[in-house]
């Protein structure tokens, strides 16, 4: 029997956060994209890089006020997005998920082991 593997294509970005003194370049954000992903290739090796893009965004999508530590922290990230979202589709449709409202599935209890053999044997 053939393994089923989805072949995804995610897009890394790497986004930074605005210091009006020392903003991230393009190019340093760039560069922790791709470092993001060697590091994944060289953990991984069975992943196939060439179904990644990496995009440096710098700070120009922050998700916080750059105006306390706390906000340039989350500023500072790496987010993964699937880029071929037809596969992703056609995968949610072929399996059932649970919705907060519907009770958790129920599994059948396990089969009882079989009682030992007492019978004699001569």
């Amino acid at each position: 029997m053939g393994s089923r593997r989805i072949r995804w294509w995610l897009a890394l970005a790497a986004l930074g956060a605005a210091l009006p003194a020392h903003a991230a370049s393009r190019e340093d954000v760039q560069a922790r994209a791709k470092a993001v992903l060697d590091y994944l290739v060289q953990k991984y090796p069975t992943l196939d890089a060439t179904h990644f893009s990496v995009k440096g965004y710098g700070p120009t999508v922050p998700i916080a006020p750059n105006k306390s530590a706390l906000g340039r922290a989350k500023n500072r990230r790496v987010e993964f997005k699937v880029t071929n979202t037809e596969a992703l589709k056609i995968e949610r449709e072929k399996r059932h998920f649970v919705q907060k409202s519907e009770p958790a599935p129920i599994t059948p209890p396990a089969p009882k082991p079989a009682a030992p053999d007492t019978s004699a044997h001569k």
